[in-house]
């Protein structure tokens, strides 16, 4: 018995790591649908990637839906990132990291008020 008091101390989130299927694929489905609402609504890019996909929170019933939102190329965040691409509008945005490099390899980090 304390070897399995043992294994059950591993868990970071026991409920929704040992949760059955049912509700495991329930949950993923409800935070799939909320990622999608939430980058349609607050993402430039996504936004209008997944307009000309037609797909919304609303409209993703199963998991397999998945398949309909629209794949992110390098091109994509080559050409977008970083301020197409922020959850934040920019007057949220408090501080822009830019480490010294190449400007075509420029990785920005925009960090909002709070953060």
């Amino acid at each position: 018995m304390k070897r399995k008091r043992e294994v059950l101390r591993l868990f970071f989130q026991k409920d929704i790591e040992t949760m059955n299927r049912r509700d495991l694929e329930a949950l993923q489905l409800e935070r799939l649908k909320h990622i999608v609402d939430y980058c349609y609504n607050n993402v430039p890019f996504y936004h209008e990637r997944l307009r000309q996909a037609g797909v919304t929170g609303d409209k993703i019933k199963t998991l397999s839906d998945v398949q309909y939102i629209p794949c992110t190329t390098k091109d994509d965040i080559r050409d977008n990132y970083p301020f197409q691409m922020l959850a934040q509008p920019m007057k949220k945005i408090v501080r822009i990291h830019a480490p010294p490099a190449p400007l075509e390899s420029l990785p920005l980090g925009c960090i909002p008020a709070g953060n």
